[in-house]
């Protein structure tokens, strides 16, 4: 009975702390690496997203925030070559696009082409146009000596009219292209030489007019105005005969002279 109360002592002291600590340091280094692993795990996670994603566009009201410049070119054209990519930094000067050239070259090419051959015509007209202000003045003045000597107002009006055509007709001969770049020169002539030469002109329209009227008194009615078209067709038939007449062609300028005289003759008549 005297060892009874030590017993009891035993049973109710406590375990030492060191003993009561040994369990849980067995478990928590376990815990610290699972939330180090999970963390690094998370962190992994996170930046392979970041990193796949940062380039891609993304909003929760469908606005998005940045500058929006338009680039046109100002020429059209199929595109041959893109020089960038997909939001890729771009500098003043940098290459975009590359336009196919080809058609611009051609069409530059059919220019220049047009014009060197306008270039050729200037030339041309420069030469034609000092031609004509020498020479043809001197041929009007030289057809209108001619009609004053060959014309008799004693002679028969249709005879007289066949007289004066055949003359204007001959002093076309051998000039016929000299006639026609001095028709197509005319207006390039100085103020002065245009008014010469047109007052030459009038004054052989002028004597063949008189010729039609003493032929035919009502082509000069008065208030009918008819002997001025009448005139003016026949210098028509006469002064445009460069564009189809050939010298060794089967009409001779005489056989054209006497057509043209009997169409006037036979159709004044025929007028009233």
């Amino acid at each position: 009975m005297a060892d009874f109360p030590e017993t009891e002592e035993k049973l109710t002291t406590p375990p030492p702390p060191a003993a009561r600590r040994e369990p849980e340091r067995r478990r928590f280094p376990w815990r610290r690496v699972l939330l180090f692993v999970l963390v690094l795990a998370i962190a992994g996670a996170g930046t392979t997203y970041w990193y796949l994603t940062k380039d891609e566009e993304s909003t929760d009201d469908a606005f998005t925030d940045g500058r929006a410049v338009m680039i046109a070119p100002q020429v059209a054209g199929n595109v041959v070559t893109l020089a960038i990519d997909d939001n890729q930094f771009v500098h003043r000067g940098d290459l975009l696009v590359e336009i196919d050239p080809r058609p611009y070259r051609a069409a530059r090419d059919q220019a220049q082409g047009q014009l060197a051959l306008a270039e050729a015509e200037l030339e041309s007209a420069k030469i034609a146009l000092a031609i004509a202000e020498v020479t043809y003045p001197a041929r009007k003045q030289a057809a209108e000596a001619a009609l004053a000597a060959a014309d008799d107002p004693a002679l028969p009006p249709p005879e007289r009219l066949r007289r004066l055509i055949g003359i204007i007709l001959d002093k076309y001969r051998g000039a016929d292209d000299a006639h026609k770049v001095q028709l197509n020169a005319l207006a390039a002539l100085p103020p002065e030489r245009r008014a010469e030469i047109t007052a030459i002109e009038r004054r052989i329209v002028q004597r063949v007019a008189a010729v039609l009227a003493t032929l035919h008194p009502p082509l000069a009615a008065p208030g009918r105005h008819l002997l001025t078209p009448v005139t003016m067709s026949l210098f028509g038939m006469l002064n445009w005969v460069y564009t189809w007449f050939r010298d060794d062609g089967p009409l001779s300028r005489e056989a054209y002279a006497e057509i043209v005289t009997r169409l006037m003759l036979e159709g004044v008549r025929a007028i009233g």
